[in-house]
């Protein structure tokens, strides 16, 4: 037999515990929001901040500034001493320029005064003084003005005019004018003698000189 007493206790020995979970737990806790704590306005300050530069991006305007057309210059002037030429001058013998622009008859010239409406083509004049009337025909083909001047009877050179008798006709006078050429012929006056060609090449005078 043992000789232990029967109530004797066993030794001491430490009893074991279990770690106290809630205060890790607590302290994690408290760890994790002190990092959102600290994140938080680091992540709201660039969010804000991205949102602005967008809005800053978004509501500039960009001008784009287009240079102005320039000006027309000025006509330029002519060459100092050059002269003008004047298409509408003509010297007493009826002399202009071939080459000027058509333009519209004129309506009256010396003592003629237009007898009905005019054409691009034509015109007929009427003295109130002998009532002999004045012709005029304009054809745009300068190359008419030879073949006009073939048909011609003993044709003579009066300043810029070719004239001569033509068969049935009488006495006409052609000349190159405003691009083309130009026809002319007087009519019978009323109990006067038929129109010479110096009448002829006189009245062709004062109708150039007129026809500006």
């Amino acid at each position: 037999m043992s000789n232990t007493p029967w109530n004797s206790q066993p030794p001491h020995q430490p009893s074991w515990q279990q770690p106290p979970q809630r205060r890790t737990g607590l302290l994690i806790a408290l760890v994790a929001v002190s990092m959102i704590a600290v994140a938080l306005p680091a992540t709201l300050l660039v969010v804000l901040g991205g949102r602005q530069d967008t809005q800053a991006v978004t509501e500039t305007t960009v001008t784009i500034t287009v240079p102005a057309e320039p000006e027309p210059s000025q006509q330029a002037s002519a060459p100092s001493g050059a002269s003008t030429p004047n298409p509408t001058a003509t010297s007493p013998s009826g002399s202009g320029d071939p080459n000027a622009p058509f333009s519209a008859f004129p309506t009256s010239f010396g003592e003629y005064t237009m007898n009905g409406p005019a054409t691009d083509t034509g015109a007929r004049y009427t003295s109130p003084n002998t009532g002999m009337d004045f012709s005029v025909t304009y054809n745009p083909r300068a190359d008419i003005f030879d073949y006009w001047v073939g048909k011609l009877h003993n044709p003579e050179t009066h300043g810029i005019w070719t004239c001569g008798e033509v068969t049935d006709v009488g006495f006409v006078c052609y000349a190159k004018a405003k691009g083309g050429a130009v026809s002319t012929r007087l009519g019978d006056a009323i109990d006067e003698e038929p129109p010479t060609l110096d009448l002829l090449v006189t009245r062709s005078d004062e109708f150039m000189a007129a026809w500006t």
